[in-house]
């Protein structure tokens, strides 16, 4: 069974350099200053910089991650204010950090917006950026990605997975994990190390599962779009790159 497995991996890790290279560029580019940024976001709260949050986090935010437009402002506030003050008011914050994985569901319910789905992404994005190592991005690309990879989970877990199983969070978490025990830890110590000694870079190193997840989840994304064949770039090319912006 483990050799059918890894062959049935091996055959699906056609993405691998390019989510491992992607996965860079995107945590030290963007997703580590959200993260340092959303730590935080209590204390804009309790200074009463909701606005300054709003305006210089969150807006950036919704509109890199493309949710903007699915969140349904009202008469009183727009789209980003309503979306930052939810984030405390139904204290799903304090979810989070009490890492109640299953509750993502449950607030895209809450949370006032055009489509539940897409209030499920941007939460789901802004809770992993807020904790990396105990939550996934979830999109209709990256479930798709996910779809795809059924029957690698399957063998993994020795029970079947329908997609309705895949579409709750909860569950997505959990095999993304599983999917993440596949990849080579000291592989991607030895890409970090090549790269240098950031804060970004030290906080993958010090954090590997974090790592490990957002690679599966550039790993979901790619797969999502299947019929665009994976480029053609090594890591160091990746690192080359990182290299330079430097």
């Amino acid at each position: 069974m483990r050799i059918y497995l890894q062959q049935l991996i091996n055959k699906k890790w056609m993405y691998k350099e390019q989510a491992i290279g992607e996965c860079l560029l995107w945590w030290i580019r963007e997703e580590f200053l959200f993260h340092q940024n959303f730590r935080k976001i209590e204390f804009f709260f309790e200074e009463n910089k909701v606005q300054l949050f709003a305006d210089n986090v969150i807006s950036i935010f919704l509109r890199r991650y493309s949710i903007r437009r699915t969140i349904k402002g009202n008469k009183d506030y727009d789209y980003v204010e309503l979306f930052t003050r939810e984030l405390l008011s139904t204290k799903f914050l304090e979810t989070i950090k009490e890492k109640r994985i299953s509750e993502i569901d449950n607030f895209s319910n809450r949370f006032q917006s055009k489509s539940k789905d897409s209030i499920k992404s941007a939460l789901s994005k802004f809770a992993t950026l807020y904790d990396p190592s105990e939550y996934v991005m979830y999109d209709s690309r990256s479930r798709k990605g996910m779809y795809r990879l059924k029957n690698v989970l399957e063998a993994k877990l020795d029970y079947r997975i329908t997609y309705g199983k895949i579409d709750k969070y909860e569950n997505y978490v959990s095999y993304a994990k599983e999917l993440s025990k596949e990849i080579d830890e000291n592989q991607l110590l030895d890409v970090l190390k090549k790269i240098g000694d950031f804060a970004s870079i030290k906080y993958l190193r010090e954090n590997l599962l974090s790592f490990k997840l957002r690679i599966v989840d550039k790993w979901l994304w790619l797969e999502g779009y299947h019929t665009v064949k994976p480029r053609n770039y090594s890591i160091d090319d990746y690192v080359r790159i990182i290299k330079y912006e430097s």
